[in-house]
């Protein structure tokens, strides 16, 4: 699956690491493939390699791979369920993080800092004028971007906004 994204991605140059070393020395060919049932991949495999200028596999021992080694041995099988369910809706490309949409769209992940930046623009006008927070998060989630507590920072965001103090609801207003 992932040589596949690579292909799509018309990416050159590919560095394949496994905590296999079975299945590592497969791929390179330095071992034969015996069982039967794999063979087929190992061909799926070497076509799939052909269509990059250079495909290096490299074998990581679990104990020097600290993420999946945790990943492996903190987590329950439910834990390792949920935690596969929730990271397949997720895709790396160099050094940006994208979800997926449930239209299979990509919508780029965002830390703290970039939220704070995108929100700034699409609530003073690069969508619309001053909006409320539903509608900003939803325009921001329309313009491809993403980060877990969107409308949550949205809601805050919007609450704090001078214009929204003014002409917002004032039901919640102390007396003056």
């Amino acid at each position: 699956m992932g040589m596949n994204i690579a292909v799509d991605l018309d990416i050159e140059e590919l560095l394949i690491m496994g905590d296999s070393d079975l299945i590592i020395r497969q791929a390179q060919g330095e071992w034969e493939t015996r069982e039967i049932k794999l063979i087929p991949y190992r061909k799926y495999v070497e076509d799939l390699s052909k269509k990059f200028q250079s495909v290096k596999f490299k074998y990581i021992p679990r104990f020097h791979n600290e993420l999946a080694d945790a990943l492996a041995t903190l987590a329950s099988g439910d834990e390792k369920r949920t935690i596969r369910r929730l990271a397949s809706s997720f895709f790396l490309s160099g050094e940006v993080l994208y979800k997926r949409t449930p239209d299979l769209n990509l919508s780029r992940c965002l830390d703290a800092r970039e939220a704070e930046k995108i929100m700034n623009e699409v609530h003073l006008g690069v969508c619309g004028h001053h909006m409320n927070e539903y509608v900003l998060a939803k325009n921001i989630f329309q313009a491809g971007y993403y980060w877990m507590t969107m409308e949550k920072y949205c809601f805050s965001f919007v609450r704090k906004c001078h214009r929204y103090q003014i002409h917002g609801d004032l039901i919640h207003a102390l007396p003056s």
